[in-house]
């Protein structure tokens, strides 16, 4: 206890459920007792053994996050669900069942994308193992080891009734309680994966794609993922909610091209306007305010903002890369979550407050490591974090086969081509793997560091031929020899390692 009469707790001994009542009571009105206590019997039966598990299973995070974070991101994603709740008469409309049963759906969808989805690819197969259990049986005493459990989860009070299919991962679903019209009428292709009434699979949204136009420039090309459309649609869900949100994921994984495109392309331009801040290890807190304060209109004395009627979405790219000064702070980083504690800073001239309003933070970074320093837990707290991983094999050729398509095309080459390009991909690919696997970087050899761009170059190098430079396939086969060498083998600095790539 200090001498002004304040107590000290530590997060870990308050834990997650002061939060948690604090919410319960600015739920929509139109909730009532029951459905109030089937909320607090799912947070909790999940929560406590979900977040265990994260911490002792041996399950890997992008980004360290606290326990008391991931529960307040689960209850952000159950507000946005929750808007359709607000709505009186048309809460009345409900059938009671459903409604119960739409709770129950939004939780878990919640529960997926809060805790489910800090940890990288591995982590979340076994997180997918460990949900599934927990919902249809839970985990006796026998087990409970195996998963790094203190106390066994018992059996679900009654069988759950929005259940998650069977066929794929659970991050490959997205909860839905009613479908509009359009997609209720739109046709699902013979081989599309198969959902159930609550949950469908986000492949979906990926059939009836556009082609890439023709006109595009190279590094405007973002081809529609599984990755892309999840990622847009959470996005989407917490910017539109005014939510704060953090993107985690290794470099060259596309963080920084999702947002921009989002921002620029998908949103309501009418309402956002965003403002794109790129930190280093110079940025000073400063330049992150003047950065931030030349874009804003002064709204009255001592208040700025958008225009109004406008919304402002500040980007925040590479977080974590300025540097650490004498105290262990990251001044820009201290600056931003002055502004989300408080809504305010201070003019540095005469020390007036500012007040900041109808203003929301986007910020992306990769895992610390590397150059790149760890975040305070302080500033972290305010984020709902989405964690990117690495792609497998199957999206990465996905993506670089529909580019290779989009250049023969959009070059006019002839059809001879086409049995060239996933010749072309497979082989980048087998390179990249090989570079990954025994090029690895040293003291001696600190620039051995090979990520998704390096792939993206060599097609990119390959994307600048056309049919007069190219007369025919072997050309374009020499063509990719070269831009191998230029990108990967030019970096190596000995003979033994250059045997390796050659």
């Amino acid at each position: 206890v200090s001498r002004c009469g304040m107590i000290y707790m530590e997060p870990a001994s308050l834990g997650w459920r002061p939060v948690f009542t604090s919410w319960l009571n600015i739920l929509p009105a139109t909730l009532t007792e029951n459905h109030k206590k089937l909320i607090v019997e799912l947070f909790e039966r999940f929560i406590d053994p979900c977040i265990a598990y994260l911490r002792k299973g041996g399950l890997k995070e992008l980004s360290p996050t606290s326990d008391s974070n991931l529960v307040r991101s689960l209850m952000n994603i159950l507000d946005c669900l929750f808007d359709k709740f607000h709505d009186a008469k048309k809460f009345a409309s409900y059938v009671t069942k459903e409604v119960f049963t739409w709770i129950e759906g939004m939780f878990l969808f919640a529960l997926i994308w809060s805790i489910g989805i800090t940890g990288d690819t591995n982590s979340r197969a076994k997180f997918d193992l460990f949900l599934r259990k927990i919902i249809a049986a839970g985990i006796n005493d026998e087990e409970k080891r195996d998963f790094g459990l203190l106390d066994a989860v018992p059996p679900p009070p009654k069988p759950y009734t929005a259940l998650l299919p069977e066929n794929l991962t659970i991050y490959h679903y997205k909860f839905i309680s009613e479908l509009s019209e359009e997609e209720a009428n739109r046709e699902k292709p013979a081989d599309a994966e198969e959902g159930n009434q609550y949950w469908e699979p986000w492949s979906y949204q990926l059939y009836n794609v556009p082609p890439i136009p023709k006109d595009t420039f190279f590094n405007e090309i973002i081809v529609e993922t599984l990755d892309t459309v999840r990622f847009t649609s959470l996005l989407d869900m917490l910017i539109t909610h005014q939510k704060s949100v953090l993107v985690v994921g290794p470099t060259g994984t596309g963080k920084s091209a999702y947002i921009i495109e989002y921002l620029l392309r998908k949103c309501d331009k009418a309402v956002y306007k965003p403002i794109f801040i790129n930190f280093s290890a110079q940025t000073s807190a400063s330049q992150t305010q003047d950065i931030i304060m030349s874009k804003l209109d002064k709204r009255r004395k001592g208040v700025y903002g958008p225009p109004v009627g406008q919304k402002c979405v500040v980007f925040v790219d590479d977080l974590n890369m300025p540097q650490v000064e004498q105290y262990g702070a990251q001044p820009p980083v201290e600056l931003l979550r002055q502004w989300l504690d408080h809504g305010n800073w201070y003019d540095r001239k005469d020390q007036s407050r500012i007040g900041l309003i109808d203003m929301q933070l986007i910020c992306a970074m990769g895992p610390p490591g590397g150059g790149r320093n760890a975040v305070t837990a302080r500033f972290l707290r305010h984020f709902n974090t989405l964690g990117i991983n690495e792609f497998d094999d199957k999206v990465l050729t996905t993506i670089f086969t529909k580019i290779m398509e989009w250049h023969i095309s959009a070059k006019n080459f002839n059809d001879q081509f086409k049995l060239v390009i996933p010749m072309i991909v497979q082989a980048t690919l087998n390179v990249y793997k090989a570079a990954l696997a025994s090029l690895l970087p040293t003291p001696a050899k600190s620039h051995y560091i090979f990520n998704l761009r390096d792939f993206s170059r060599v097609i990119q190098g390959i994307s600048l031929s056309d049919p007069e430079s190219c007369p025919d396939p072997a050309a374009m086969k020499r063509n990719w020899i070269h831009e191998i060498l230029r990108v990967f083998y030019d970096r190596l600095i000995d003979d033994e390692d250059r045997k390796c790539i050659y």
